[in-house]
């Protein structure tokens, strides 16, 4: 099956990344093994050109991994018209073996790339480059992500087969589903709802003190982190019941759809930025005690904080806001 733009731009854009992230990485291998701030020979002002080079693309194009989420998500539910069985995004993800491993490496991918786009901001701010062989070690464990990305797409949208049956998102997280979906689908909510309410209340707590003490920044990153898998699991098992109005509706991309206000996008979206920018605030915690970082990683921390505690806050009023105005009773069934 041949993509639609969305797809081809999905597969391009991937391409785009992982090529870079491989031609910066080829150059970081040298870098790596030769580098020596207190040379000046020909050979090191041409490393350090070529790492300023490559620092200055990978910050232009790792971007794009946050739009080729967006995108592989919206192809997948607009594909699912061509699928018997499909009603939205869960369907034709599950339509071949790429679907779904492509959609955790993409989620995989923005949050490395977005980790190394701090890093390396960190880095640009000292004229000494301080992180530079951290960052191009980085890029080796990034290069064969990306490849694997890029190859994962390409297979899932051109082995697409529009005779296959798939399931629909209701088989997936329905009562009779033993998989993970199904589990997460129907864990207790009388354990879930005060497990996620204390677990968000606690993670904004952690990242206020930081924010106005400067402690406990290495817990406000592990609790970001664990809020992930944690809200995605509080997600399928009570929060899109309510946006739904159903009690058996347990699929976390029908919330994707435009019936329901594209209401997925804001929701994943300041979820991702809340992880992925309190991580990064634990990961430059390693970096503090360099003496070229000595000012720069705490005003860097702090602006992560802001954004990650700002998201945090807003995907939770978001929650309340769905609760609150939601005509469904989860106790009535």
């Amino acid at each position: 099956m041949i993509p639609s733009p969305n797809g081809i731009a999905a597969i391009g854009g991937s391409l785009l990344v992982s090529a870079y992230t491989v031609y910066a990485t080829t150059a970081g291998i040298d870098l790596l093994r030769h580098w020596n701030p207190g040379d000046a020979s020909v050979k090191q002002l041409l490393r350090e050109r070529r790492s300023y080079l490559t620092s200055a693309i990978l910050g232009r194009v790792m971007p794009l991994e946050f739009l080729l989420l967006v995108l592989f998500l919206r192809e997948a539910d607009g594909l699912h018209e061509f699928f018997t069985g499909a009603m939205c995004a869960a369907g034709t993800l599950g339509a071949n073996y790429y679907g779904y491993a492509a959609l955790i490496v993409l989620m995989a991918g923005f949050i490395g790339s977005g980790l190394w786009l701090v890093v390396n901001h960190a880095d640009l701010q000292s004229p000494a480059f301080p992180l530079i062989r951290f960052k191009h070690a980085v890029l080796l464990l990034l290069a064969p992500l990306f490849t694997a990305q890029t190859v994962l797409l390409f297979c899932y949208f051109i082995l697409l087969d529009p005779d296959v049956i798939t399931s629909c998102c209701g088989v997936q997280f329905g009562p009779e589903s033993e998989g993970l979906s199904g589990g997460l689908a129907h864990l207790p909510t009388s354990m879930m709802i005060p497990i996620f309410w204390t677990a968000l209340m606690l993670t904004i707590l952690l990242g206020a003190v930081y924010l106005y003490r400067r402690r406990v920044g290495l817990s406000y990153a592990l609790a970001s982190i664990v809020m992930l898998p944690l809200t995605i699991a509080a997600i399928i098992s009570f929060i899109c019941l309510y946006v739904y109005q159903l009690p058996n509706h347990h699929c976390p991309f029908c919330l994707l759809k435009g019936e329901y206000g594209y209401l997925g996008y804001p929701l994943y979206m300041s979820l991702f930025a809340a992880t992925v920018t309190g991580l990064a605030t634990g990961v430059l915690r390693f970096f503090r005690s360099n003496p070229f970082l000595v000012k720069i990683v705490p005003a860097v921390q702090q602006s992560l904080c802001r954004i990650s505690l700002s998201s945090f806050i807003l995907f939770g009023l978001s929650v309340s806001w769905i609760l609150f105005f939601s005509s469904f009773n989860l106790h009535g069934y």
